[in-house]
């Protein structure tokens, strides 16, 4: 219940496009707890993972606070950590029985056909891609009959270079407040790696309509 209620709030906070402040208030927090702020910052990835709200910003703001390196590895701490939790809520009866409706589509019972078959590359492609969040991804994902531990191989494999590259440009911001603002400007890295989602994202509709 309390779950349901907090989803609840932070989908209220989505919509009404306050979402990057009460993150601002989150990264600030931790800075001042220190270390004793990382189950913190784990925790809101895993939150934002379940309420479908944009992951991006928590790793650029750990790049801020963080530097590369460290923070490299608390990202990919924190994306392992959250992208579990709806991939096993889409498994539940309830969530199953809602979503049931959806195998009886030819196409959408042919796309998850082919992940069921080849899960790791198809997952990788997904997770390289910059067309569906990794929120998204891990519910419709779950709906699938992939076991756990090739969906969060190939889930670390396919979001290890879109993590790294938000954390570096997370070392590029002066501060915290340039999130919130939005003023993050793209590097080459980052344009490098868009194009490299946009040619997984091709191979994997090839493959699938294959």
């Amino acid at each position: 219940v309390v779950l349901v209620l907090l989803l609840v709030a932070l989908g209220g906070v989505l919509y009404t496009g306050r979402w990057r402040t009460l993150l601002l208030d989150i990264l600030s927090t931790v800075r001042g707890l220190g270390a004793a702020g990382i189950p913190l910052l784990i925790a809101c990835e895993t939150v934002f993972f379940l309420a479908l709200l944009p992951i991006s910003p928590i790793h650029l703001g750990i790049g801020v606070l963080y530097g590369f390196g460290p923070g490299l590895a608390l990202s990919w701490l924190a994306y392992t950590v959250g992208c579990v939790p709806p991939f096993l809520l889409a498994k539940t009866p309830f969530v199953l029985r809602a979503c049931s409706r959806l195998r009886h589509s030819e196409v959408i019972e042919g796309v998850m056909g082919a992940l069921e078959q080849e899960p790791f590359k198809l997952i990788v492609c997904l997770r390289l891609s910059p067309m569906l969040p990794s929120p998204l991804n891990s519910y419709l994902l779950g709906l699938t009959a992939v076991p756990l531990r090739t969906y969060l191989t190939a889930s670390l494999v396919g979001a290890g270079p879109n993590t790294a590259a938000y954390v570096y440009l997370g070392t590029l911001l002066d501060s915290l407040a340039d999130i919130a603002a939005g003023r993050v400007q793209r590097s080459p890295m980052s344009w490098a790696l868009l194009f490299v989602g946009l040619a997984a994202t091709v191979a994997m509709l090839i493959y699938v309509s294959r």
